[in-house]
């Protein structure tokens, strides 16, 4: 297991809910547990779907990533998971945390 620092400006939970007209009804929604944890499930499952992942574990309200694979296939893996939180936020960075990896 490899694990990743990530870095985004914006709540996880836009990754996966629509933001609505009314600023009240959206900080209600960034500050709903179930609906972060509905989001982080749903991150969780769209990077096991990558190929080659086998397992996959996020922490930290999807600020650290740990991803198990083939250690030749964490090249393409990593592309897609980079890709996938630019679409989400395009100031994100994921990058290997050595520290964790120790």
């Amino acid at each position: 297991m490899r694990y990743y620092d990530v870095s985004f400006k914006q709540n996880l939970v836009w990754m996966y809910t629509e933001k609505t007209s009314d600023p009240r009804e959206n900080d209600k929604l960034e500050n709903d547990e179930g609906v972060l944890k509905t989001a982080l499930e749903s991150l969780r499952e769209e990077i096991e779907g990558i190929k080659g992942v086998g397992k996959v574990e996020i922490t930290d309200n999807g600020h650290v990533v740990g991803i198990e694979a083939a250690e030749e296939d964490y090249p393409d893996i990593m592309d897609e998971v980079v890709n996938l939180f630019r679409k989400f936020d395009d100031t994100s960075i994921v990058s290997y945390d050595f520290l964790l990896n120790s």
